[in-house]
């Protein structure tokens, strides 16, 4: 569970640009047209490998609403 956890607050860091924003803040460059954050339900995950971690992580993105689709190596 932890790595699934951990993979999906990276995916939002990323997609609230998490670093930037507290850059910007402490720069005092801070343009808050520039941090315009994306809804997640109208995104879509891609998961390559639906083992058990991809399933937790699937799981985590699907109660966001993302739409998830998954790639299984065989």
């Amino acid at each position: 569970p932890e790595v699934a956890d951990h993979t999906v607050a990276l995916i939002l860091a990323l997609l609230r640009d998490v670093v930037g924003f507290d850059r910007s803040m402490k720069s005092d460059a801070f343009d808050p047209n520039r941090f315009v954050p994306r809804r997640l339900a109208e995104l879509t995950l891609g998961i390559v490998g639906y083992g058990r971690i991809g399933r937790a992580v699937a799981d985590r993105a699907a109660a966001f609403g993302m739409k998830v689709l998954t790639a299984n190596h065989s």
